[in-house]
């Protein structure tokens, strides 16, 4: 009896060691399809496609032509395929982590030029910009009074005022 559980241990603990490790985000490996936890499942060429894709940093044509794919059938997938789109997004998340960790990394260095660049980018709220704008907020004034003019003086204005308008409804054609 004790002999047979610990053979049936024996046999729990190499099943066990032969399946994956699922974590979230992993992409794991199944019989004729591959599953990118949460995503969805995806044929081998789509895999294909997701892994080159991550060893490229999301650079589609090195990345197509490893996995032996067309640039259009990424595009294609992309716009016909939910799941690999948003497997595809995560993936862009990734390259800017990394990204962002080797900014900070060479800021550490004292790189003075990506110190800049940062502040710039990060610290905007702090005044650390290229060009300032500024926003007003202000009535102009839309009336005029025109007592004081000559009727003279107020047929050049009307004809100068229908000129401007028939000049702006000609651009507005």
């Amino acid at each position: 009896m004790e002999n047979t559980q610990i053979q049936n241990a024996e046999i729990q603990q190499k099943r066990k060691r032969g399946r994956p490790k699922k974590t979230e985000g992993e992409i794991v490996k199944t019989n004729k399809k591959r599953r990118f936890k949460q995503l969805g499942t995806f044929t081998a060429n789509k895999y294909k496609m997701l892994k080159a894709l991550e060893k490229h940093l999301g650079v589609v044509t090195p990345a197509a032509a490893e996995a032996g794919i067309c640039r259009e059938q990424h595009y294609f997938w992309l716009k016909n395929d939910s799941n690999y789109k948003a497997a595809v997004e995560r993936l862009r998340d990734l390259v800017i982590d990394f990204c962002e960790s080797h900014l900070y990394k060479r800021i550490g260095e004292g790189s003075d030029a990506l110190t800049s660049f940062a502040m710039r980018c990060l610290a905007k709220h702090r005044g650390f910009v290229d060009k300032q704008s500024i926003e007003v907020d202000a009535k102009v004034a839309t009336s005029l009074d025109l007592s004081g003019l000559s009727s003279q003086e107020l047929e050049v204005l009307a004809g100068i005022g229908s000129k401007i308008l028939s000049n702006k409804e000609a651009a507005e054609l």
